[in-house]
């Protein structure tokens, strides 16, 4: 199983990730790849469209109720926006089926000890794809090749 463990950047471009990875691998997991994606507000054509995407994806974990219970809703559309295009995705596999939500429990508990410092993070879980870690968050240049599509192609003929 991967797991994977998706955290906004502060403003600053950092977080506590080493922390993060000590702790999931204390729970068993085994860290196989990092990638970070900083990008200006501007530099994605798509970049709405991008948003959407992602808090669709995002409304249906159960860490985003803890997210609506501390933010308005203004509050948390901008920090999405930020998350979007400013985060750090670490990918860990794992042998034992380990509930997603149970993993960033203990994370918020253990290294973001009051519940005000808690930054947006999220744990999702896929199957393996063949050494591929897909990302969760919407890649801009996967849009922009989309755009440039004839939707028409995409309709089967009857």
């Amino acid at each position: 199983m991967v797991y994977q463990i998706i955290i906004a950047n502060n403003s600053v471009g950092k977080r506590k990730v080493g922390r993060i990875i000590s702790q999931a691998e204390n729970q068993g997991l085994e860290l196989c790849e990092i990638r970070k994606r900083t990008t200006r507000s501007c530099e994605s054509n798509h970049q709405e469209l991008q948003q959407l995407m992602l808090k669709a994806k995002l409304d249906e974990l159960e860490e985003m109720n803890f997210y609506k219970e501390k933010f308005s809703p203004e509050v948390l559309q901008r920090k999405i926006a930020h998350f979007c295009g400013n985060h750090v995705e670490l990918f860990f596999e794992g042998s034992e089926i380990i509930d997603p939500y149970q993993i960033w429990e203990e994370i918020a508990k253990t290294i973001f000890t009051r519940s005000s410092k808690t930054p947006l993070f999220f744990v999702t879980t896929t199957s393996e794809g063949n050494g591929d870690y897909i990302s969760f968050v919407p890649d801009p240049f996967e849009l922009d090749i989309h755009s440039r599509t004839n939707l028409r192609t995409l309709i089967p003929i009857k």
